[in-house]
């Protein structure tokens, strides 16, 4: 390559201009550029939207020129510790404020007069100190649970003069919402959001608010009050939208019959949820419905036709398992990852199993290598075991009808509570489950802690369900050995009548094992692990990295992060070194790439503990792209026009570009993306060729990136527009700081549609219907952070950035 002349025609002067420009955006400048602060140090406003912040944080004040504040834009900020949002912002994007791990409180300057506001989703989720938040009383839309993760919250308040939302013992009530459209007429309450910081205990839903029946508990509503571990139904509740008790702590529910709609994700990642009963109208668990229910033993599910995708994902306590009558339909995956699941009755009317092309599918992969499946004879579940069983690795066998289940015997198999860590093996039959409760008090703790003396004590009662279940005469018994109690000396204790027995349990991996001939009460009794305490001081154990491998440019670097154990280390300080300072170098575990090759990041603790990080550099030199194309939307614009994407994949070290197109829409405009801006005006030749130039005003100086990179979007009016690009231009400079031209390897001059679209029609066949919603389902939990995210993010019904259940629900709601 040459450096650029500068030639005679005016594309080529303005193109060299802007290299000139980006590249004065030298360290020594200023650390970043925006379209204005509006007063606010830091601030990236543009025509009234602050679009990001990048200040230095404390207690700042929204200026009033700002009308909305965009999705994301303080995302992830660490210093921000209080905001103040002034009567001028109409909406509060999705995540906008979301782990802002510092901010305390939030105010809003014109609580009354204020123009009408919306939270958009997540606005303020997994914000851990944020605790002061008054809704105000011009807020006409607060989309969902904003506040999720946010454990210092024990209550959401509202002004008293909103029209719409109320808050009651600190849980924020609202009107229901129907395809983005709040029901404001409607004469019910939904329950919207629980605060995540509330006081342990159980919760008792008020039948009414403020005069007005609760007849809806909206998605995600209790999702991560960890701390909820009861929760009681009125009569009144009707419908329980998904994930409405996710990675919450509850124990044992039973939702009652008056509820007649129960959505998918319901109890996902409750993990000390032992047992769960559901009403008749439940006919469907639905996508992920106990997934992650590490401690789940038992489900009355007597109604349930289908049991959908992941609905008992890494149910790890699910030893064995009597499928009811009523079950038709097994979907793909619904026990992956069961791992001791052991015994599993289908039933005879069960007659749909995944399968493709190429065959079926194995409903129980990654489940225990014992397990036995219990199939009728003569019927589907028979015909698809004698079929698959042995390749899928699992065995079976036949029964002439479900009542021989109560004589079957087939060895011993587990029962488990993996929430207090307590096993037992024997020869139980069919439908039984471990029953486990800490003791903390009574005649029976008072034995044990008699024979403890000062040393530390844990007490459990065990018993069998259903009650009345013959226990047999042998058992394997383990108990894990409890956090504070070290392992060294500890020792398992039973109660015979009023008399404290040693059961000369051994020692096995932070685990008590011995024979046991009958349940009742147990305990553990040890020495104090003194590292337990976190006001103890301990020497580092281990060490950790966020990563173990990892790929970089030259000239690019990438931030490495150390986790020290135990938590209570007196001294965690780490000192990091590189193998090959010529390929590689580190500080305070940011890695920069200096040459291609191989190098070995080591972080070291002060007694010698390591961990390390295996890193590949590359070349990262030259001005590239590999590709440049357009692509269509699949959704028009909110403002009504459509924004092409124009899409470079991998780009390096690029400052200014040049884009030639043709449209047949109308008040084009163009709008940079990823830190690149339109400089100048966008130009339209005789031919209606358009051209655009847009520089990268980044803190980095120079662009780059792996993969596709959407660095501007084109924003057309019209009913099916379409668009093509002509030819593209890139520039840059080396690292010695000559300017140069880049190379685009291939340029996509494809001609580009927007063909409009149904709003949730994803598969383009002119209704919403079931296989749209099983498309998203497909798609479930996929996030905008993800490799695949473009390829479905019209599956993003929300548009918040994730597909989750409150798309699901939106897609639902579409059909109905």
């Amino acid at each position: 390559m040459k450096k650029i002349i500068c030639g005679s025609s005016a594309r080529l002067i303005l193109l060299c201009l802007l290299i000139i420009v980006a590249a004065a955006l030298s360290p020594a400048a200023a650390s970043r550029v925006f379209a204005g602060s509006g007063g606010l140090s830091g601030a990236n406003i543009k025509d009234g939207v602050l679009k990001g912040y990048y200040g230095d944080g404390g207690d700042i004040v929204i200026p009033n020129t700002v009308t909305s504040i965009a999705p994301e834009a303080f995302k992830g900020n660490d210093n921000v510790t209080s905001v103040t949002i002034p009567g001028s912002v109409s909406e509060i994007g999705y995540s906008a404020f979301d782990s802002c791990t510092a901010l305390k409180s939030v105010k809003f300057s014109d609580r009354e007069d204020g123009a009408a506001l919306s939270i958009r989703v997540n606005a303020f989720q997994n914000c851990p100190k944020l605790e002061d938040v008054t809704i105000p009383a011009c807020a006409q839309y607060v989309t969902g649970n904003v506040f999720k993760g946010c454990t210092s919250m024990k209550a959401i308040k509202v002004d008293p003069k909103n029209k719409y939302y109320f808050s009651q013992d600190g849980v924020l009530f609202g009107p229901n919402v129907i395809e983005g459209t709040p029901q404001y007429d409607d004469k019910d309450l939904t329950l919207i959001a629980y605060p995540a910081g509330r006081d342990a205990g159980t919760y008792k839903i008020p039948a009414s608010v403020n005069g007005r029946s609760v007849t809806r508990i909206w998605a995600s509503a209790f999702r991560n009050c960890s701390n909820l571990t009861g929760i009681e139904f009125p009569a009144s509740v009707t419908e329980i939208g998904g994930n409405a008790f996710e990675g919450t702590g509850l124990t044992e529910v039973t939702i009652p019959e008056t509820v007649k709609s129960v959505d998918s994700g319901q109890f996902e990642n409750c993990t000390q949820l032992r047992s769960v009963s559901l009403p008749s109208s439940v006919t469907e668990l639905d996508m992920a419905f106990f997934s992650g229910c590490t401690s789940l033993q038992r489900v009355q599910m007597d109604h349930v036709t289908s049991i959908g995708m992941y609905a008992f994902r890494n149910c790890t306590s699910l030893t064995n398992l009597i499928l009811p009558d009523s079950v038709l339909s097994i979907s793909l995956s619904a026990f992956v990852g069961c791992t001791n699941l052991q015994r599993v009755f289908l039933p005879a009317a069960l007659t749909a199993f995944p399968n493709d092309d190429l065959g079926y599918y194995d409903i129980f992969k990654n489940t225990s290598g014992d397990l036995l499946v219990y199939v009728i004879a003569g019927s589907a579940a028979e015909k698809y075991a004698f079929n698959n069983a042995k390749d899928f690795g699992w065995k079976y066998r036949s029964l002439t009808g479900k009542s021989e289940l109560a004589s079957v015997s087939d060895g011993a198999f587990p029962l488990i509570d993996m929430g207090r860590k307590i096993k037992v093996t024997g020869s139980f039959r069919m439908g039984s489950s471990l029953n486990v409760t800490e003791v903390t008090k009574g005649s029976q703790y008072d034995h044990f802690a008699a024979t403890a003396g000062d040393k530390e004590l844990k007490v459990y009662q065990v018993s069998l369900l259903p009650s009345g279940t013959t226990v047999p005469s042998e058992m394997d018994l383990a108990v894990g050995i409890p956090s504070g109690i070290l392992n060294k000396n500890a020792g398992l204790y039973r109660l015979d009548g009023n008399k404290v027995v040693n059961t000369n349990a051994s020692v096995v991996s932070k685990t008590l094992k011995t024979t046991v001939s009958s349940l009742g009460y147990f305990a553990v009794i040890g020495d104090k692990d003194a590292s337990a305490n976190p006001s103890t001081p301990a020497e580092p154990e281990s060490i950790t990295l966020n990563k173990t491998s990892a790929t970089l440019k030259t000239g690019k670097t990438l931030v490495l992060s150390s986790t020290v154990y135990p938590e209570n280390a007196t001294d965690k300080s780490v000192t990091w070194s590189s193998s090959k300072e010529s390929v590689a170098t580190v500080s305070n575990g940011t890695v920069k790439g200096i040459a291609p090759g191989e190098a070995t990041i080591t972080a070291r603790t002060s007694n010698g503990k390591e961990a390390s990080c295996a890193v590949t550099v590359i070349d990262g030199t030259s001005i590239s792209a590999e590709q440049a194309s357009l692509t269509a939307p699949r959704k028009a614009a909110s403002d009504g026009t459509v924004p092409f994407s124009f899409v470079l994949t991998d780009p390096s070290r690029i400052s200014t570009v040049e884009i030639t197109f043709t449209t047949d829409g109308t008040d084009v405009s163009i709008d940079g993306k990823k830190g690149f801006q339109s400089l100048g005006e966008l130009k339209k030749s005789e031919d209606g060729t358009y051209t655009a130039v847009l520089s990268y005003l980044g803190e980095d100086r120079l662009y780059s990136s792996d993969g596709d990179a959407t660095v501007a979007e084109i924003h057309v009016k019209g009913d099916r527009p379409k668009a093509a690009l002509k030819s593209v231009r890139i520039a840059g400079w080396k690292l010695d700081e000559e300017v140069q031209y880049g190379t685009v390897n291939k340029v996509n001059t494809d001609e580009v549609i927007f063909v409009p679209l149904s709003k949730y029609d994803f598969n383009e066949d002119g209704s919403v219907d079931e296989r749209d919603l099983d498309i998203a389902k497909k798609h479930y939990r996929t996030s905008s952070a993800d490799s695949g995210y473009e390829g479905v993010r019209n599956c993003d019904a929300n548009g918040d950035g994730i597909i989750d259940v409150e798309d699901l629900v939106l897609i639902r709601a579409a059909m109905k």
